[in-house]
Order: structure tokens, then sequence, then C-alpha cells
């Protein structure tokens, strides 16, 4: 699974990667909220099993952007 909060993730890659697009689940959160659905999303499919890597890409985003989400949320 891949949570892409910029919708920067090319989906031809994807099968490049060896991942069988067939059964890859692409989380696209956006809008103002877009860090904690990225947060929620990670939790639900952790929580949920059965994948075998989930990536949280936030390399689009600056550090400062987090800091309205609770530290529970970490």
């Amino acid at each position: 699974a891949w949570i892409d909060t910029s919708d920067a993730l090319d989906a031809r890659s994807v099968t490049c990667m060896g991942a069988d697009s067939t059964r890859f689940v692409w989380v696209r959160p956006s809008g103002r909220e877009a860090y904690k659905q990225a947060l929620q999303a990670a939790d639900l499919l952790l929580g949920a099993g059965g994948f075998a890597a989930v990536v949280l890409d936030l390399v689009e985003h600056h550090g400062g952007a987090w800091r309205g989400l609770p530290a529970a949320s970490w």
C-alpha cells in the first residue's frame, strides 16, 4: 500500500517495482486535512494487516505542516 500525500506516485512504476497492480492500494489524501488523513490511513492499513509493505510518502511536505496534529497521532 502507498499513502501519497503529494499525489506524485507514478502508477506505472508500481509494476516496475514488482508489485501486482491488481492488488496494490494507492491512497491519495488531499486538502487541508491531508496529513491527518494520511496518518489515519496508515493506522487503518497497518491494523488491517495483509500488506507486505505500507509506505507513508511525505517527501513533498515541510515539517511545520505537522505541528497541528496531536502528539498522540505519532
